[in-house]
């Protein structure tokens, strides 16, 4: 596959520590887009020393910005990577080497999450497989405001090497992403949950905890491990408490 026909397309807000990196990575791509939700650091003017084609845009949820940013690829290719993401050398050397003439119209990417500075492959955090890259016109990425997922149109394959992801370098950044996307996912959630019960706010989490640290053997990763599992399962019970509060006062405003 010929890099110069691979568009590499990013979406991201205030992420001066982080994106450069990201950039520098994808340097052998034939276009770099950037769609930027109104930063107020530096993130514009790093994202400019590697490309042009910077636009900004409202944040309207993660599926309808990755959208836009597509729809502005003019490469045959596209490969999605996010601001805290790094393709490695070894990833962009397996790319370059695959053959168009297999039918495949999208691959699976391996990711490597770091949490708190080391590598974790518990807890269900690896392989951790993401659709990123794909044929430019053959799909599109769920209409969600978070966990956005790619669907492509025709066969889809897997890719071996890794894409680098640096997720949460203290604890406190983990903890104020979970209470952002707690409130999004509640109301993706009542969207498709009819009725909300008072026990599911204990049972899910605690079954989300022994998934996490049991099952997926978090606790092979210390206190890492112990860590991810009890955010997973108050992520869950944010989730679920959020939605719950708010299905009862629709509920008594209906009465009303």
């Amino acid at each position: 596959m010929k890099l110069s026909e691979i568009s590499v397309y990013i979406i991201c807000f205030n992420e001066e520590n982080r994106i450069q990196k990201a950039l520098e990575s994808v340097t052998w791509a034939g276009e770099i887009i950037i769609v930027d939700s109104f930063s107020t650091d530096k993130t514009l003017e790093m994202c400019a020393r590697y490309t042009d084609a910077i636009y900004k845009r409202q944040f309207a949820g993660y599926g309808l910005q990755k959208n836009y940013a597509l729809s502005l690829v003019k490469r045959k290719w596209a490969l999605n990577i996010d601001a805290d993401e790094v393709v490695t050398e070894e990833l962009r050397k397996e790319i370059e080497e695959l053959k168009e003439t297999d039918g495949i119209e999208g691959y699976f990417v391996k990711r490597k999450n770091y949490y708190l500075g080391k590598v974790v492959k518990c807890c269900g955090w690896y392989p951790d497989h993401k659709l990123r890259l794909h044929r430019t016109d053959k799909g599109t990425w769920k209409d969600v405001l978070v966990h956005e997922s790619f669907t492509v149109e025709g066969k889809t394959g897997y890719l071996y090497n890794d894409l680098l992801h640096y997720t949460y370098d203290t604890v406190t950044a983990h903890l104020e992403r979970i209470y952002k996307y707690a409130q999004w996912s509640a109301e993706t959630f009542m969207m498709v949950q009819k009725k909300i019960h008072s026990y599911q706010l204990f049972l899910i989490p605690l079954a989300v905890f022994l998934k996490k640290y049991i099952i997926q053997f978090g606790f092979l990763a210390g206190y890492r491990g112990l860590l991810i599992s009890i955010f997973e399962s108050y992520y869950t019970f944010l989730k679920y408490a959020i939605a719950f509060d708010k299905r009862k006062r629709q509920l008594i405003k209906t009465e009303k």
